[in-house]
């Protein structure tokens, strides 16, 4: 297949297909050298677009994302990051719940080793709860642990987050105070303290939210110091099978 072949079976394909398309999926894969910077061109050249383009027209990004992520390609890292802070993109409805559970397989794989892009998406109040708490909990998380994430850069990311996270919902509050408990930050407990005494868990779903449920959780992430968040630590596998292995979770 050449180039605009493979985009166009891209850019007219779903995740909800009975069948990935793996006749462009595998070409691209053969043509990786040739197709990555394509790749990226798209990308720059959806964040350009208007934010109704953005919203509406066709794309080929999602499988884009996830090529990426198959190929463990770092040069694609930033502009993910960027990708993922898109308003307009991340809640499209037939992405948003299969963002969620992508984010962190597509973050982690291309990361290049500087995390202030994950930072930067963590604290983005235009990027999806959902996705500003998975990169905290899972993707710093798990590199962090695995050392390619300094932990010291890790807890200064937290301090600075207590200030700037504000009015964020719960859910990115409570990713916060999870990493900490993961990452067995313990001098930064005052900081949840403080969260909660400023009602930052004030949601259905947090109000049970309190100290001692922080510490239950750090004893919990003591106990299991390789994976303190049970994110799925399996290297990102060919595009196809991911998709039809994930898709009940989108």
């Amino acid at each position: 297949m050449k180039p605009h072949e493979i985009l166009h079976a891209l850019t007219h394909a779903s995740f909800d297909d009975d069948d990935p398309p793996r006749k462009a999926l595998a070409a691209a894969s053969r043509q990786r050298r040739r197709m990555t910077p394509i790749f990226l061109e798209e990308i720059e050249t959806y964040l350009d677009a208007s934010p109704n383009t953005q919203r509406e027209q066709s794309t080929p990004i999602p499988f884009i994302m996830l090529l990426f992520a198959e190929w463990r390609e770092t040069d694609a890292y930033r502009p993910l990051a960027r990708l993922l802070r898109c308003n307009q993109f991340n809640t499209r409805f037939e992405l948003a719940d299969a963002l969620d559970e992508l984010a962190d397989p597509v973050m982690r794989s291309t990361f290049d080793g500087d995390p202030s892009p994950l930072y930067e998406l963590a604290l983005d109040p235009d990027a999806s709860m959902h996705t500003r708490a998975v990169i905290m909990t899972d993707t710093i998380c798990t590199l962090t642990i695995a050392g390619r994430i300094d932990k010291e850069s890790a807890a200064d990311f937290l301090i600075d987050a207590f200030e700037q996270l504000g009015a964020a919902p719960a859910r990115v509050w409570d990713g916060w105070a999870s990493l900490i408990a993961y990452l067995q930050l313990s001098s930064l407990r005052p900081l949840v303290q403080r969260a909660i005494e400023a009602d930052r868990y004030d949601d259905a779903l947090f109000d049970h939210y309190d100290m001692a449920t922080f510490d239950e959780m750090m004893d919990d992430a003591a106990a299991s110091p390789n994976n303190p968040s049970g994110a799925d630590m399996r290297p990102f596998g060919d595009v196809a099978t991911e998709i039809l292995n994930r898709r009940h979770t989108f």
